[in-house]
């Protein structure tokens, strides 16, 4: 055989013999020579003799010795195996089947050179040198499904073993094809380059035929029949008729996609046809699958939408008239059937309907809704709703500063969070008194209101919270929108900036607002201090952190000093904190402000202006409600002169002797100056809130660069602590953005909440883009990097007499401070008291802004796809423990999250953004025997709407006891699932799949300590911007002195967040101060001087 194709008849025994009878015979010593052989068969043998038939003589004929001879194949016929033109199926070629359709099937050869592709369930194919099974391996082995092009085939019919073999084209080596002894191929020829074939066979479109269940449309290959030397092609597909898809009864019904695709008599069908939501059968369905024959889709359900007894409006409508829900019929309403309502104690109704007979009325679906019934009137001719017994949802709209009330604020109240297209919504404008109301039932209402002037407001709110007895109503405080400010976020560096077009001028304003609930008598109040200014009166008095007040036997904290007149009057030339001159004349009012909107300050009758009396805590609160001359300091102590306020001041000689050094400078510090003159920097408490009336705010006025803390008490005594306190927050406002701080629900209830500190940077010259100026903004709202609150800084209220501060007798002599300003306690809180506070968390409206808060992310496990990431705690996620996620959106259609606790799933999320829908649909599937799926759609989940899988979100969980956790998603509380945790297990583990650039964080409830012990004397050049501006603050010849340039030792920690740099003898380091190093620091007095020498300019 000369080539897998060419048929040859073998020779036979008898035309052997007849070749040797007629060799002329030489002698009896030469063999004969055979003229062919079968293979390896010679002549029959009898010992020497030949065995043959026909022959009339065989005397001296002898068998040739035992040889092979071979063809002369250069005289053979090179031939070709071509596949017809048609399909073999059963007998019936292709071409006499109406319903399929074959293209370019002419000439299709089977084997020799061209296109191959390994061929599957062969295993693995070597490479070899040579076409020979025992040759040397060339190290290429070509897997499962691997393409390759063959240039060359020949055959070995020698070996034990005979193949076909193909040298490949880029000269590899040989690889084998197909076994000539069982006819499987190795590797399968393809379409495609090198003469391939590109015969394609399909089910005709053109008539709705598709391919039956198994069957495969596209490339069909010619193969060859090794057996019985014959070269056909893969049989063609079965194709059936496509039945038309069912429709959905005007809404009633809802059908997969995959009744479009079934083919008639095809048992495998997967069509689901069911009733939609709130649609019932009329008959029981045993089945939901259905599939179709010649006659299409027969014994579809018929689905009816149904009128249940309506709510009760929080017990403001009498349903009892209305009875078993009524079937909505699309000929009409069943007149059997019918409710009647009426508003209890038979009220009049605020809205909607009128009270009587309804009717079950059906409503056909749309694209995306299903059918409906709806309660209308007997007899009405248009939709009316309802009659609304329920209290409307009233809006007041107010000016965050003054509490005066916005006119014309556009009101939109939504149903839901999801604010999408065309969704339902009200919209009113406010009224003069900054009043909108709302008849409306809905649960939960997504409020926005929009003013020019004013940043947009948004909030999602529940009526139980808003609805106080017969009234259901919410105060919204507008922020005006600053002349200047925008925050930007580096995405590689994350840090943030505050752009301004002018160094050191912006607006940051702080408001506390909380839902007012049933008590009248509820008073907080918003604190806020700058901490440089506080600290700057710890250090020259003495009082860090573990030094005695004068409540000890031997303070060394002199505090106490600040009842006496003269260094109060001293001390409030730097940092003073003034009364304020209010609307009412009281602390209760607002405070005034002139025309170049700068707080107005109280005089007294001799025209003189009033600060307040203790100038030691730095607090701006309702007690202290301005504070200016932020850009000084003194340059020490203030001496104690002894002027005594009887009958509260006994300090004598012997205990307190007289201090008659000189009375500090108030130098103007260069890195905090004014920047055009004047006293233009400032913080004011503009509005107090009392008697339950929110909000309280705080304005930051162009502040020098510095830490500010915020804090919240609560002032007033009644019942409950912050716990009880509905909806409590405080927004941040800086520039053109917005950071939101929630009090978290806590284990540990107090009085005071420690919101968070903001660090403002030094101005800096902006190289890019944009406004000119740009100041590094930081928000901290966790524990350990915020500063603590402590007893001896807190806020204090006037000394009227009433209620002094007095502390043991010790001889003759009572040291006395001036009485704190919260209520709820007979003596101050301990430190241990305030350090167990809980913390809040404070989140960006904008999530493009979340770096403005520092997080400490954790790292996702290494070894990962790209797609999925895998988070450990290595604590794992105890009781008031939160794990916050964020991510810029995610990737294609679907992403899943899972929490984890060694592998196992205890939640887990499958999210899919349906756009045809314009939804998203969350699954949550039961992953514990006490749980079932739960199934989410977009009225639940607060995203933007237009694709949200390109915008930024944040979601939480917090666990709350052994076995509830609440679920956050940007902000909003959404779910608190009490299934997931059996027993206390912890969460250990975080699994994300398909989310942009996503980060983890797990905040734990206790944290460790903020403070480090530092044992490093300080370089004089780490206390200042260059050794000559080196300033140490240290306990010397019995007060605190400031030694400066070389003589600046003997200090351990350093101020060195801002360009105003420091150090002190304390050895305790804690937020706001870092440890020193002990070693010389590079000069840095340049960036002052550039800055100074531009703001000059």
């Amino acid at each position: 055989q000369r080539g897998e194709h060419l048929r040859l008849d073998t020779c036979s025994h008898k035309a052997e013999s007849e070749c040797l009878a007629t060799r002329e015979w030489v002698d009896e010593k030469v063999s004969w020579e055979p003229c062919c052989f079968i293979r390896d068969v010679g002549c029959a043998r009898k010992g020497d003799e030949a065995i043959t038939t026909g022959l009339k003589s065989t005397a001296g004929i002898k068998c040739a010795p035992k040889r092979k001879a071979s063809w002369n194949e250069a005289q053979m016929p090179a031939c070709k195996a071509i596949c017809p033109n048609r399909f073999i199926s059963s007998g019936v070629p292709l071409s006499g089947l109406i319903n399929e359709v074959v293209e370019q099937c002419n000439g299709c050869e089977a084997g020799g050179p061209g296109k191959y592709k390994a061929s599957h369930g062969q295993g693995a194919l070597q490479v070899m040198r040579e076409p020979n099974p025992k040759a040397e391996p060339t190290g290429l082995i070509l897997q499962n499904g691997d393409e390759f092009i063959v240039a060359t085939v020949v055959h070995d019919y020698e070996s034990d073993k005979p193949w076909i073999w193909g040298e490949l084209k880029d000269g590899s080596g040989w690889i084998t094809l197909t076994s000539l002894a069982t006819g499987m191929d190795s590797a399968t020829k393809i379409d495609g380059e090198a003469g391939g074939c590109t015969c394609q066979a399909s089910c005709d479109r053109s008539d709705m035929f598709h391919p039956r269940a198994g069957e495969v449309e596209g490339a069909r290959a010619c193969k060859l029949d090794y057996e019985n030397n014959v070269a056909y092609f893969d049989s063609e597909p079965l194709c059936g008729k496509v039945c038309a898809k069912p429709d959905d009864d005007h809404g009633t019904r809802q059908v997969s996609e995959e009744c479009g695709r079934c083919i008639a008599d095809d048992s495998t069908c997967k069509c689901e046809v069911t009733c939609s939501d709130g649609n019932k059968a009329r008959q029981l369905q045993s089945s939901t699958r259905y599939t179709c024959s010649a006659h299409g889709f027969e014994g579809l359900p018929i689905c009816e939408p149904q009128c249940t007894k309506p709510p009760d409006q929080g017990g403001h409508l009498d349903t009892s008239g209305c009875g078993k829900p009524c079937v909505a019929h699309q000929s009409g309403h069943s007149s059997d059937c019918d409710c009647h309502l009426q508003c209890k104690h038979h009220a009049a109704p605020v809205g909607g309907g009128p009270v009587g007979r309804y009717v079950c009325k059906f409503i056909p679906g749309g694209e995306f809704t299903p059918a409906s019934g709806r309660w209308v009137p007997m007899g009405a001719e248009r939709e009316m709703g309802l009659p609304l017994c329920i209290p409307k949802f009233e809006i007041v709209v107010i000016k965050a500063e003054d509490k005066a009330p916005l006119f014309g604020a556009v009101v939109r109240l939504y149903p839901d969070s999801t604010m999408e297209p065309g969704t339902d919504f009200d919209e009113h404008p406010t009224d003069q008194h900054g009043n909108v109301a709302f008849a409306r039932e809905d649960a939960t209402f997504h409020v926005q209101v929009s003013l020019r002037g004013y940043k947009v407001f948004q909030k999602t709110f529940d009526r139980d919270e808003v609805c106080v007895g017969p009234t259901c109503k919410a105060q919204i405080a507008l922020v005006p929108v600053p002349g200047d400010g925008e925050i930007q976020c580096d995405e590689e560096t994350g840090e943030c900036y505050l752009y301004t077009e002018k160094p050191g001028q912006y607006d940051l304003k702080a408001v506390l607002e909380w839902q007012p609930g049933e008590s009248a008598r509820r008073d907080l109040d918003l604190w806020v201090r700058s901490w440089d200014c506080g600290v700057d009166a710890e250090v020259r008095y003495r009082c860090g952190n573990g030094h005695k007040t004068e409540t000890a036997t031997k303070p060394t904290c002199t505090r106490a000093d600040f009842r006496d007149e003269p260094v109060r009057k001293s001390e409030v030339r730097a940092c003073g904190m003034w009364l304020a001159k209010t609307t009412d004349g009281k602390d209760s009012g607002v405070t005034s402000f002139d025309g170049q909107h700068q707080p107005l300050i109280e005089y007294d009758s001799g025209g003189e202006p009033i600060p307040i009396d203790n100038q030691f805590h730095k607090w701006v609160s309702f007690t202290s409600r301005i504070m200016k001359s932020m850009d000084r300091r003194l340059d020490a102590k203030s001496p104690y002169d002894g002027r005594k306020e009887q009958p509260f001041s006994l300090w004598n000689s012997e205990t307190k002797p007289y201090e008659n050094y000189a009375t500090p400078r108030a130098e103007q510090v260069p890195a905090l100056k004014p920047l055009q003159g004047g006293d233009d920097r400032w913080i004011a408490l503009q509005v107090d809130a009392r008697r339950d009336d929110p909000p309280e705010t705080t304005t930051m006025m162009n502040v020098p660069a510095g830490r500010y803390q915020i804090a919240v008490n609560k002032y007033s005594k009644d019942v409950g602590k912050l716990n009880k306190v509905d909806d409590l927050r405080v927004t941040i406002a800086i520039g053109n953005s917005e950071f939101r701080c929630r009090y978290d629900r806590c284990k540990r209830d107090h009085d005071v909440w420690n919101v968070a500190n903001i660090v403002i940077g030094d101005p800096e010259k902006n190289t890019g883009k944009g406004k000119k100026w740009k100041h590094r903004v930081q928000i901290f709202d966790k524990k350990q990097s915020m500063v603590a609150l402590r007893e001896a800084t807190l806020p204090t209220k006037m000394f009227d007499g009433k209620n002094p501060a007095r502390t043991p007798r010790r001889g003759n002599f009572i040291y006395q401070y001036f009485p704190v300003a919260i209520r709820n306690y007979v003596k101050p809180p301990s430190d241990d008291i305030l350090d167990d506070s809980c913390h809040g968390i404070c989140e960006p409206v904008s999530d493009f802004h979340r770096r403005v808060l520092p997080r400490d992310l954790l790292d996702s496990e290494e070894g990962g796809s790209s797609e999925t990431q895998t988070y450990h705690f290595q604590e794992g996620m105890v009781n008031m423990d939160m794990i916050r996620i964020w991510a810029d959106g995610w990737h294609g259609k679907v992403w899943e999250l899972s929490l984890q606790v060694a592998s196992k799933t205890l939640y887990r999320w499958e999210v899919e953004w349906q756009s045809h829908k314009k939804r998203l649909r969350v699954v949550i599937p039961c992953t514990t025997k006490r749980c079932k799926e739960e199934l989410w759609e977009a009225d639940a989940w607060p995203f933007a709407p237009d694709e949200p899988n390109d915008k930024p979100l944040r979601i939480e969980f917090q666990r709350h006891d052994r076995r509830r956790l609440a679920v956050y998603i940007n902000g909003e509380k959404v779910d608190e699932l009490g299934h997931i945790f059996p027993g206390a297990i912890s969460i250990s583990q975080v699994v994300l799949t398909n989310l942009k650039k996503p980060e983890v964080e797990l905040l734990k409830d206790k944290t460790p300590s903020s403070e480090t012990k530092c044992t490093k004397e300080c370089h004089p050049t780490e206390c200042g911007l260059d050794e000559d501006g080196a300033v140490c603050w240290k306990y010397h010849d019995g007060r605190m002195q400031k030694f400066s340039g070389s003589r600046a030792k003997g200090c351990f920690v350093k101020h060195v967040e801002t360009m105003h740099r420091w150090c002190w003898d304390e050895q305790v380091a804690s937020p706001g101060l870092v440890c020193c190093t002990g070693k010389r620091q590079k000069p840095q007095s340049r960036r002052l001087q550039d800055w100074n020498a531009t703001a000059e300019e």
